[in-house]
């Protein structure tokens, strides 16, 4: 605010996005401040309306990404790949684990094919409440312990 109470911005950068539909796809291109298109990304879905693929590219370099979705027979997220441009092995990739209940039950992250953590999830057996959510660190082992014991319900 100024010095006669007029409110004062100063933007210092904005982005503007256009989304175009098509059959089983989606197209959004950003722009920059100046109206200039910088990056395309290609949402693709299947048959049931899942994201099965998603392609990043930027315009100025060309440079492109691709992240992949795979479900299991329930619909349930199962893995997340991600590859930049050519690559043959993700740069990043997230496997997904579940109970019969359908709880999240394990989490494994990947980087460049190496496995690097691992996240589980333990569950009070008769409220089915998450109770510990437990993150290792595989190549020190480092364990780090998040422990819900009191639950608020609104």
């Amino acid at each position: 605010v100024d010095s006669l109470g007029v409110l004062q911005r100063t933007i210092l950068n904005a982005e503007t996005m256009k989304y175009e539909e098509y059959d089983g796809q989606v197209k959004k291109t950003v722009y920059n401040s100046y109206g200039l298109p910088y990056l395309q990304e290609f949402s693709f879905y299947n048959e049931l309306g899942y994201l099965v693929e998603r392609t990043e590219r930027l315009m100025m370099t060309s440079r492109t990404s691709k992240i992949t979705y795979e479900y299991n027979e329930k619909g349930l997220m199962s893995s997340i790949k991600t590859i930049i441009g050519d690559q043959e092995v993700p740069s990043e990739e997230t496997k997904f684990l579940y109970d019969e209940h359908g709880n999240l039950q394990d989490k494994h992250y990947y980087r460049d094919g190496v496995f690097i953590t691992e996240i589980e999830m333990l569950y009070n057996e008769r409220s089915m409440l998450l109770t510990y959510v437990l993150t290792r660190d595989v190549a020190t082992n480092f364990i780090m312990i998040l422990n819900f014991k009191e639950y608020d319900f609104f």
